[in-house]
């Protein structure tokens, strides 16, 4: 029945194998594939193979628009966040290209701009990128701040620039060189947190940066913010011991990022 059913599906427009974002051929279960020819009114025991190109669009099938959008039709803007580019960036584009882009829309009436999602993804392995595999979704990718726009970040980037001129090498091809920018971003994030770090220390004195209750020390929360979503922590801490006193696993340790 599988080999049947897998014609009748491709046969009516059912994509029955992909890729997966990691490399993996994936297939879809015979009962996805039923549940699928049964929206589309195939029976999926019975049902004839169709020819999904020379299908007839049937209008009654389309989504009805409430009639408050129907009469102001508005327009917008789709794009995805890490391929704008701008002579200011570093290799990926960031939330102030996404402003720019706002305002240059909004001068032509766009009504909107769509994104693809924007939470955290992995910070510590850059190279697992895809927008919908995120870490974590209570933040945001930290690898879409601007860092010129942080309090120090251009002196930050200026600094690197003489110390480490081959990290901003991040290309200037069609693909985004996510190794290349994580390793760039994560560096001038250090740098940033130090800076930050040594200027609420003489504003506000090493116990008020510890317990974060003087105002010296909040400017430091969204850097440290951003870098727990990768899954690491910058203060080391040890895992609870597993059953049988086995210890948790190494990969979880907590650690500053370098």
């Amino acid at each position: 029945m599988t080999g049947r059913l897998d014609r009748l599906a491709a046969s009516h427009g059912i994509q029955i194998a992909y890729v997966s974002e990691l490399g993996e051929d994936k297939l879809i279960d015979d009962g996805a594939k039923r549940a699928l020819l049964s929206a589309l009114g195939v029976d999926p025991e019975n049902g004839q193979e169709g020819d999904f190109h020379d299908g007839l669009e049937r209008p009654q099938l389309g989504c009805p628009l409430p009639e408050a959008i129907a009469e102001h039709r508005h327009w917008g803007i789709a794009c995805q966040l890490y391929a704008l580019r701008s002579s200011r960036n570093l290799g990926i584009g960031d939330f102030e290209d996404l402003a720019q882009l706002a305002i240059l829309g909004g001068r032509q009436g766009a009504a909107f701009v769509g994104v693809n999602p924007l939470h955290a993804l992995f910070l510590a392995e850059p190279s697992r990128y895809s927008p919908y595999s995120p870490s974590t979704r209570r933040f945001l990718n930290p690898f879409y701040i601007a860092v010129d726009h942080m309090e120090r970040g251009p002196e930050a980037i200026a600094a690197l620039r003489q110390s480490s001129p081959e990290l901003f090498d991040t290309g200037d091809g069609d693909l985004v060189d996510y190794a290349g920018v994580g390793r760039l971003k994560r560096a001038l994030f250090d740098a940033v947190f130090e800076s930050r770090k040594a200027e609420a220390r003489r504003r506000a004195g090493v116990p008020a940066l510890r317990s974060g209750r003087r105002r010296g020390a909040e400017g430091l929360c969204p850097v440290r913010g951003a870098l727990r979503a990768s899954g690491r922590s910058w203060r080391p801490r040890r895992l609870a011991p597993l059953a049988g006193g086995a210890e948790g696993p190494k990969f979880g340790r907590g650690r500053k990022l370098r």
